[in-house]
């Protein structure tokens, strides 16, 4: 499943929309949900698999938008429905909280989500694209879920949340003081730049 996010921009047809590509990106979509359940109802495998699925979508785009510019794949971002499928993984990666012999073995696909979501953000501001970075209720979404992380027990994913938390509601390309004036107003007020650059996540 790895491998799919490092395939080379190359491969994938420039003249017209690649429907090779736009299938992988369904295919790793519908891998980052799927799940094993037992008679709780109770997620207990294919944890790996959600974890690699969700990191191979962000190796995927990051790899294609490597230049930070838009150029022949920027119709991914204007398939709205595909987008938004690829934060429902994310997101629903963030509530995996599948346990097994070893504990909290769902804490990696969340981690996964959460610096996926920081890089779909990000690369979505640095590409301008207006529809994603000026959805109010979707950013509140993203920041919500990535809050709840940082409140979470385990160190190791409570220091991720935070630190991405803190990149994102500081981050120049962002600009969440432009893009969501009084929800940035809220954050920061909170959130200070001082707090933020010295507060101990862990």
């Amino acid at each position: 499943v790895l491998s799919l996010g490092n395939f080379p921009k190359y491969l994938f047809d420039k003249t017209n929309i690649d429907s090779n590509l736009i299938q992988i990106i369904q295919t790793l979509v519908y891998a980052s949900q799927l799940d094993y359940t037992n008679l709780n109802n109770e997620m207990i495998g294919w944890v790996k698999s959600r974890q690699d699925s969700i990191k191979s979508l962000k190796n995927l785009l990051e790899n294609l938008f490597k230049d930070h510019a838009l150029n022949d794949f920027d119709y991914l971002f204007e398939n709205k429905f595909l987008i938004e499928s690829i934060f429902d993984a994310y997101f629903k990666g963030l509530n995996d909280y599948t346990t097994n012999s070893k504990g909290d073995s769902g804490s990696k696909v969340r981690e996964a989500a959460l610096e996926s979501i920081e890089s779909l953000i990000q690369l979505s501001s640095m590409l301008k694209i207006e529809w994603i970075i000026n959805d109010r209720d979707l950013i509140i979404k993203c920041l919500s879920g990535i809050g709840q992380q940082a409140v979470e027990r385990i160190d190791r994913t409570r220091n991720l949340a935070g630190r991405v938390f803190s990149n994102l509601i500081y981050n120049n390309e962002f600009n969440i003081d432009k893009n969501n004036p009084s929800l940035a107003k809220i954050l920061k007020s909170i959130f200070t730049h001082e707090i933020c650059a010295n507060i101990d996540w862990n």
